[in-house]
């Protein structure tokens, strides 16, 4: 197991892996976490997100790694704003400043997604509804369209991710004008906003 810093300090760590789970609340990345990242797959890696609102702030680390910075939404009070040197902000990643949509890595976005089961977000069933049960990640478990997985455990809560969909013959699809990897299928939704 690693830590998110372990990414931007430590990538050699992803030497002889071929799977990354991100099993966290992963939000906050640094560009160098997400460049290591995003090698690792270009060289053959792979990686699964297990949570939502994935990658959504970009952070810088410093003082050797013991301080996280992050301007949020007041992105113009950070010192890379003032010297131009966008690509570095600490802001969302989605900003056209940096222009790196985090569902240009994870497939999805908080900004397409939403709360689920949280405050006067309408309650959801806290699972997935199954849209393509006949997809190779179903095989063999004799689920069915419009069946619903997780509710039981509440799987679905609090913070989702989603993309922009459209409806095709009754299901969604994405747009891929958000980003979102154009080989990217939906298999399973829940309500978020």
């Amino acid at each position: 197991y690693a830590v998110n810093a372990d990414l931007e300090q430590r990538p050699e760590l992803l030497k002889g892996y071929r799977l990354v789970l991100s099993v966290g609340h992963d939000e906050y990345w640094s560009a160098p976490m997400r460049n290591h990242l995003e090698s690792f797959i270009v060289n053959g890696g792979n990686v699964a997100f297990f949570s939502g609102n994935v990658c959504y702030w970009q952070v810088r680390l410093e003082d050797g790694g013991r301080a996280m910075v992050g301007y949020k939404i007041n992105f113009e009070q950070d010192p890379h704003f003032k010297k131009k040197n966008y690509k570095l902000l600490t802001t969302l990643w989605s900003n056209r400043l940096i222009a790196r949509p985090e569902n240009q890595l994870t497939g999805v976005s908080f900004n397409y997604g939403g709360y689920h089961r949280f405050g006067s977000v309408p309650q959801g069933a806290g699972g997935y509804t199954i849209h393509r049960p006949k997809h190779w990640v179903f095989e063999g478990t004799k689920l069915e369209w419009g069946d619903i997985v997780g509710a039981q455990h509440k799987i679905v809560g609090y913070e989702c991710d989603g993309c922009e969909f459209k409806l095709k013959d009754g299901l969604p699809v994405p747009t891929h004008r958000d980003g979102t990897p154009e080989t990217f299928e939906i298999v399973a939704s829940a309500p978020a906003r």
